[in-house]
């Protein structure tokens, strides 16, 4: 089981809310700035106002090495979490706020693993359960299926947690975005616009420049580089791929830290302590045998 806090924050494996229940379904594959500047951001305003400490996002699918699903739940959440880093440096009203993405190996529908994880929730102390005043899903109005499902999942049993009605949190989008894409009038600077679409359109036209022009001040210039690698090589292999790039492609996770930055789990301080110590030893090594030389003597 697995899931990622942005960078700062702690990182939880279960539901922990105060009064407000915050949270998006979302394979968000490829992660594009729109996600972070119009989805997670508004999820984060309503946190900072209803005084929550977290939002979630759980991810639609952990399949990845397709055509469909590019990158791992790991990438997505590097590339997701350098971009609300930079959000969070824009907008310092809502730096306290957390994301939490959720995700488990071979949950491929989100919308189960939210079942499974707000069943948890309620299950942890029966009978002390801590009502939710507020149930917030985030989306678009192309995501009314997804928020009908999520109303449709949550047992009859449990609302009774709930002090108010599932509401939708409703994102300011240009539903028009894909005309003006075909007319050449889309701009990368407007977020409304921006879609994982469009971004696979780019790659598929190998049109670097435009397709950098999304992600310039959201993600690093390597990291923009590596994430078009990774979805050319995807993406390269045609429709209907079932394991779309090599595996030997590097993933951002690499043995000193990541493609965008240090991977503070791996290396650091760490293994500059572990080779001290070996130098000690070497040192202390070679001083038993120059004593030993010396006594013989």
């Amino acid at each position: 089981m697995a899931s990622f806090a942005s960078s700062g924050t702690t990182i939880d494996t279960v539901i922990n809310v105060r009064d407000n229940l915050i949270f998006t379904i979302s394979s968000m594959n490829p992660p594009q700035p729109g996600h972070v500047g119009v989805l997670i951001y508004e999820m984060m305003k309503l946190a900072s106002r209803t005084g929550e400490q977290n939002v979630y996002v759980f991810f639609g699918s952990d399949k990845y090495d397709s055509i469909d699903y590019p990158l791992s739940c790991e990438d997505r959440t590097i590339v997701l979490n350098f971009m609300i880093d930079y959000l969070k440096r824009n907008d310092t009203t809502v730096a306290g706020v957390n994301v939490i993405f959720m995700y488990e190996e071979g949950k491929h529908n989100g919308l189960l693993y939210f079942r499974d994880k707000i069943n948890q929730y309620f299950s942890i102390a029966p009978g002390k359960t801590k009502q939710i005043n507020g149930f917030f899903v985030a989306g678009g109005d192309d995501r009314l299926a997804m928020i009908n499902s999520v109303r449709s999942i949550v047992r009859p049993d449990l609302r009774q947690h709930f002090n108010n009605d599932i509401e939708q949190v409703h994102l300011l989008r240009d539903e028009s975005r894909n005309q003006k894409f075909g007319e050449g009038s889309f701009d990368p600077r407007d977020l409304s616009q921006i879609s994982s679409t469009i971004v696979n359109k780019f790659v598929d036209s190998r049109n670097y420049d435009a397709f950098a022009a999304i992600y310039n001040g959201w993600l690093p210039p390597d990291g923009i580089k590596w994430l078009w690698d990774r979805l050319t090589a995807v993406r390269g292999k045609g429709p209907g791929t079932v394991s779309g790039a090599d595996a030997t492609f590097p993933s951002m996770f690499t043995k000193t830290g990541t493609v965008m930055g240090h991977n503070p789990n791996i290396g650091g301080k760490k293994r500059r302590t572990i080779r001290r110590k070996i130098k000690t030893i070497r040192k202390r090594r070679t001083n038993k045998k120059r004593k030993t030389v010396r006594r013989r003597r």
